[in-house]
């Protein structure tokens, strides 16, 4: 009898054990309190007034030294440079809006790439300068250029739209 409720307990701890791993792995190990979630549509995102820049990551975690904050794609493959811009674009807003961003992490299913931003607001905005310029421009109404490549293309939600 006591057998079974010992091998009952060690089953229970191994279970307990196994959830902990696949769930520290499901959220990439991220060590921190989370501090802050982007629910969407209804969550207003940040501003930075000095370089005019809105956005918002997926999470935010407060860490030893600061804000970490993550952006998750939900996708399998590479992570491509314009999610890093879209990473910086909201740790730059976040930080105008007084979060003290230093570390932002990108994720895809298969690949992760965390972006140290230890330097200042005008060095993260220099990086993204060239993004930023053709968003003003296509918000304009000016006509962009399309960039097709067909693994980007496997991925968009407007590749059925852009022939």
């Amino acid at each position: 009898m006591i057998g079974y409720l010992v091998f009952g307990l060690l089953a229970v701890i191994a279970l307990l054990l196994l959830f902990h791993i696949f769930r520290s792995k499901e959220q990439g190990d991220i060590s921190g309190k989370l501090i802050w979630t982007d629910y969407g549509i209804k969550t207003k995102p940040f501003y930075h007034s000095e370089f005019l820049v809105f956005g918002k990551p997926d999470l935010m975690y407060k860490v030893r030294r600061g804000v970490k904050a993550v952006e998750y794609k939900h996708r399998m493959g590479p992570v491509f440079d314009s999610d890093i811009a879209q990473a910086l674009a909201a740790a730059l807003a976040a930080r105008g809006s007084g979060y003290r961003v230093i570390e932002v992490l990108v994720k895809t299913r298969s690949t992760e790439l965390s972006i140290d931003l230890r330097e200042s607001d005008s060095a993260v905005y220099r990086k993204l300068q060239g993004y930023v310029l053709l968003v003003r421009q296509a918000k304009d109404g000016r006509a962009m250029q399309k960039k097709p490549e067909a693994r980007k293309c496997r991925s968009c939600a407007y590749r059925e739209a852009c022939a």
